[in-house]
C-alpha cells in the first residue's frame, strides 16, 4: 500500500475517532445537563409549595398551567390512586406506593423516562409533578443519528479518496511497464538489422568490389528498422486508444499478398493456399501486426524446405508449417519471450507478444496447436 493511501486512511481513522468521542462527550454532557435543569425546576417548585400557604391543589394546578416546561400534574389519593388534573407530559406512571411517596417528597426520582417530585398535601393524600425526559431524549438521539453520518460520510470519502489513488498508482504503473515493454520490444526488433548493418559496414573495407552489393543490403535493413519502429510506435499508440477506425478488409487478399513477400524471400518454400471468402470490420494496422508475425512466426521457424499450408474458411485463419514443433505446446503460449521455440530457432518470442497486443485489441482469439505438418499450427478465430 502506497505511502498517501496509507495517510489518508490513518488520517480518517483519526478525525474518525476524534469526532465519534467529542461527539460522545457532547451528547451525553447535553442530556445530563438538561436532566439536570428538570430536576433543580422540581426542587424549586417544592420549595414553593412548602412555603405557602395556599391551597396545595389549587397552588399546584396554577404551577403546572403556568409551567414553560412541558408538565403534568397529578392527585394521589390516600389509596394511592393517580388522577392527572394536567397532562402536558404524556406521562405513563399509574402504579404507586406509599415508600415511593415519601422518597419522592424528599428528592426527585427518575421513573423511567418520567422525573417524578411528590409534594404531601396531608390525610395521605398527596399531588404528583411530572416532567417527562422524552423530548430530550429524542433530540439526543436526533444529534446522536447525525454524528453517526458524519462518521459514515467521513469513512466513504476515505474509501472513495483511497481508490482513487490506487486508481491514479494503477495508471502510472502500467504507463511504466507499457514503457517497459515498448523498450524492451525495440531493442530486440532492431537488435537484427543492427547487426546485419554492422556486419555489411565491417565488410565494405575488406571488399571494396562489393560495395553496391553491401550498400543495397544496408540501405534494405535500414528500410526494415524504419518499418519495425514505425509498427512499435503504432502498438504504442494503440494501447492509448480506446477506439480505433474499422474498415472492411478482404482477408484472402492481404494474406496473398504476404505469401508473395515469403516467396521473395524463400523462393523454395512451398505454400498451400486454401481459401473461402472472408471479410472482417477491423482496424488495418492491427490485422496486419496480427497475421504478419503468425506468417513470419511459421517462416522464421521453420527450414525452407519445409510446408506452410494457409487455410481460410468462413470465420478462421489457419496457419500451419512443417518446422520441428514443439515437443508439447505451452500453457501460456504468448509469454514475452517464448523459450521453447525460440530457444531451438534462435529468436526471443517477441513475436508472440505482439500476436498478444493485436488479437486483445480486436477481440478475436488465437489458439496454438501441433500441425499435421509436423509443425505448429496456429488458428485464428474472428467474431
Amino acid at each position: 500500500m502506497k505511502l498517501t493511501s496509507r495517510l489518508v486512511i490513518v488520517l480518517t481513522i483519526f478525525i474518525s475517532i476524534a469526532t465519534f468521542s467529542a461527539g460522545l462527550f457532547s451528547v451525553i454532557t447535553n442530556h445530563d445537563q438538561q436532566v439536570s435543569n428538570y430536576k433543580k425546576s422540581l426542587n424549586v417548585i417544592h420549595a414553593e409549595m412548602k412555603s405557602s400557604l395556599e391551597d396545595p391543589v389549587s397552588l399546584a394546578l396554577l404551577i403546572a398551567n403556568q409551567s414553560t416546561i412541558p408538565m403534568s400534574l397529578g392527585f394521589i389519593t390516600d389509596d394511592n390512586d393517580i388522577t392527572y388534573l394536567v397532562d402536558n407530559a404524556g406521562t405513563n406512571i399509574t402504579k404507586l406506593n406509599k415508600d415511593l411517596i415519601d422518597r419522592g417528597d424528599k428528592q426527585t426520582l427518575s421513573i423511567g423516562s418520567d422525573l417524578v417530585r411528590f409534594f404531601k398535601t396531608g390525610k395521605g393524600e398527596a399531588v404528583a409533578f411530572v416532567i417527562s425526559t422524552k423530548e430530550i431524549d429524542k433530540q439526543i438521539g436526533q444529534i446522536w443519528g447525525k454524528i453517526l453520518l458524519f462518521n459514515l460520510i467521513l469513512i466513504l470519502i476515505c474509501v472513495a479518496a483511497v481508490l482513487l489513488i490506487f486508481r491514479r498508482d494503477s495508471k502510472i504503473n502500467s504507463a511504466a511497464r507499457a514503457m517497459q515493454e515498448f523498450i524492451g520490444d525495440a531493442s530486440h526488433e532492431l537488435k537484427t538489422p543492427l547487426t546485419v548493418i554492422r556486419g555489411y559496414s565491417e565488410m565494405l573495407g575488406a571488399h571494396p568490389e562489393k560495395v553496391e552489393r553491401y550498400a543495397e543490403r544496408i540501405n534494405i535493413e535500414s528500410l526494415r528498422m524504419t518499418e519495425i519502429i514505425d509498427r512499435l510506435l503504432k502498438i504504442a499508440a494503440l494501447d492509448e486508444k480506446n477506439k480505433v477506425e474499422a474498415i472492411e478488409i478482404d482477408i484472402a487478399k492481404y494474406v496473398k499478398s504476404q505469401i508473395e513477400d515469403i516467396l521473395i524471400i524463400q523462393p523454395k518454400r512451398e505454400i498451400t493456399f486454401l481459401s473461402e471468402p472472408l471479410t472482417i470490420k477491423a482496424p488495418l494496422d492491427l490485422v496486419e501486426i496480427l497475421i504478419t508475425n503468425l506468417l513470419t512466426n511459421a517462416r522464421v521457424h521453420s527450414p525452407e524446405d519445409t510446408p506452410i499450408q494457409i487455410t481460410i474458411t468462413d470465420k478462421k485463419l489457419i496457419i500451419e508449417d512443417g518446422g520441428p514443433g514443439l515437443s508439447e505446446i505451452p500453457d501460456k503460449p504468448f509469454k514475452r519471450f517464448d523459450e521453447s521455440r525460440s530457444r531451438e530457432t534462435g529468436g526471443s518470442g517477441l513475436g508472440m507478444s505482439l500476436i498478444q497486443k493485436s488479437a486483445k485489441k480486436l477481440g478475436v482469439k488465437v489458439t496454438f496447436s501441433k500441425s499435421e505438418l509436423g509443425g505448429l499450427k496456429a488458428e485464428i478465430t474472428f467474431n
